[in-house]
């Protein structure tokens, strides 16, 4: 994984706090949502289907943000997935006013 913004700064934390991979991204994913959000992880290692997820993701202070990521798959010459460019917009303001 790598992050082209502030991911450390959207959460609250020092910048290089926040290791650019997998397991440290999973780390931060709420208990109720994290194998389904492995489970992606693992499924995009392959497919090319759009990335649409809404999960909750724990900031500095304790609290969980929710979060919605978009990305589409740049593909190798195989058709495989070689990188993902998306978005993370935290949507939690919108998510506690509904």
């Amino acid at each position: 994984m790598q992050w082209f913004s502030d991911v450390d700064g959207l959460l609250g934390y020092a910048e290089g706090t926040i290791r650019d991979d997998i397991d440290a991204w999973l780390g931060l994913i709420h208990p109720d949502d994290r194998s389904i959000m492995a489970d992606a992880a693992r499924q995009h290692a392959e497919s090319t289907d759009p990335i649409d997820y809404r999960y909750r993701i724990r900031h500095a202070d304790g609290s969980y943000r929710h979060w919605h990521d978009k990305a589409r798959p740049i593909v190798d010459e195989q058709g495989r997935p070689l990188k993902w460019v998306g978005i993370c917009t935290d949507i939690t303001a919108h998510h506690e006013a509904h």
